[in-house]
């Protein structure tokens, strides 16, 4: 997941060159890659900033890593170990990034294109079938009489300040367009991740104003809020920054009462388990569908001297109850697949208020005998 914007990337600057093969720090000239040294470097980035970090023995893991890489004569066969060092964290998100000049040069020096083998402990395999989908998409059906409207939120990968702004529109235009609605499906399936903040801006008048939800760091917590058409992010220390502004934002005051059911499934993970916390708490909420993926945590990057970035956990999520999820989300019932759009329109529907049942008038309504 991308760190909700605002939140400080923590990163140390990119100070390494490869030159023949061999690393160049700053100004010095190139020498014997110092394999001891670089495993030495990763453990203390991980030991200092990981959140989970207190999991890992650090003196068993520390001989492990130093007896699979400190034989290594560069950077690129002392890899597999970063791969093994993050893994030791147990939290099944934080990885090894390459940069692109060094992805690019690992299959000459490697004989292979670098790739982390699968994490064979994670507890389980995302579930593919709504993967793909890429349109937002706000579509009514009247449910048993009620008008229920069902908005696809997918997975957002473009970090470009312009893009957030348009995804959020876009969103944000699913929810209040057309004729209102007495309540709403938020379709997360297979909502895969990538940034969380225009999916949560755009999905604020649903959310209602106030703290929806934050980040639990070492630091402390970092508070998502909602404030009309303002997506803000609350430090431990009670600043507050304006992360994203809605275009084209307009009131919705029934929204944050209106019923809301949120479809996840297994490929609801990352940014797209931190939408449906954000959710999670308001009141005339029901989950339904899957267990979510399990990574609703947020990373951070920081830099290795040649350029490597450890991307680690550094925080976990809380709802706004303070509830956590280190498992993710468990539906409030789970549902097969087939049906569970179908049950989730339907308990909206049930909360929606029935129009007034007609009866036939008899005589006596009338003033006159039977």
């Amino acid at each position: 997941m991308t760190v909700a914007a605002g939140r400080r990337r923590r990163q140390t600057p990119l100070v390494a060159i490869v030159a023949g093969g061999a690393l160049c720090i700053g100004n010095a000239a190139p020498g014997p890659f110092a394999a001891a040294r670089y495993v030495d470097e990763a453990i203390a980035i991980v030991r200092d900033n990981a959140l989970f970090a207190d999991r890992v023995d650090w003196p068993v893991l520390s001989m492990r890593l130093h007896a699979e890489a400190d034989a290594a004569k560069s950077p690129f066969e002392a890899y597999p170990a970063l791969v093994t060092l993050v893994r030791a964290l147990g939290d099944h998100h934080s990885f090894v990034q390459l940069p692109a000049e060094r992805a690019a040069a690992y299959p000459a020096a490697m004989g292979t294109a670098f790739a982390a083998p699968p994490d064979a402990t994670r507890p389980r395999a995302p579930d593919r079938a709504f993967l793909g989908r890429r349109d937002i998409t706000g579509q009514d059906a009247i449910v048993t009489g009620a008008r229920v409207r069902t908005v696809v939120v997918p997975a957002n990968a473009d970090n470009d300040p312009a893009a957030l702004r348009a995804y959020a529109a876009r969103l944000h235009r699913a929810v209040v367009t057309g004729p209102a609605p007495c309540g709403y499906v938020v379709d997360l399936r297979g909502n895969s991740g990538g940034n969380m903040t225009p999916m949560v801006a755009g999905l604020g008048v649903l959310l209602g104003d106030g703290a929806v939800g934050g980040f639990v760091a070492r630091e402390g917590v970092e508070r998502w809020i909602v404030r009309g058409s303002r997506y803000y992010v609350r430090s431990p220390a009670g600043r507050e920054q304006l992360a994203l502004r809605v275009p084209g934002w307009r009131p919705l005051p029934a929204g944050a009462y209106a019923p809301v059911a949120v479809l996840i499934d297994g490929g609801t993970a990352s940014s797209g388990e931190v939408t449906a916390i954000a959710a999670i708490g308001r009141d005339r909420l029901r989950v339904f569908g899957g267990h979510s993926f399990g990574i609703s945590t947020a990373t951070s990057g920081y830099r290795l001297s040649d350029g490597v970035n450890l991307v680690l956990v550094d925080s976990q999520v809380e709802d706004r109850t303070g509830k956590r999820y280190p498992d993710g989300i468990v539906p409030d019932g789970e549902t097969p697949e087939a049906q569970a759009e179908a049950m989730a329109a339907a308990w909206v529907a049930r909360q929606c208020p029935r129009p007034a049942a007609t009866r036939r008038l008899t005589p006596a309504d009338h003033g006159h005998a039977a």
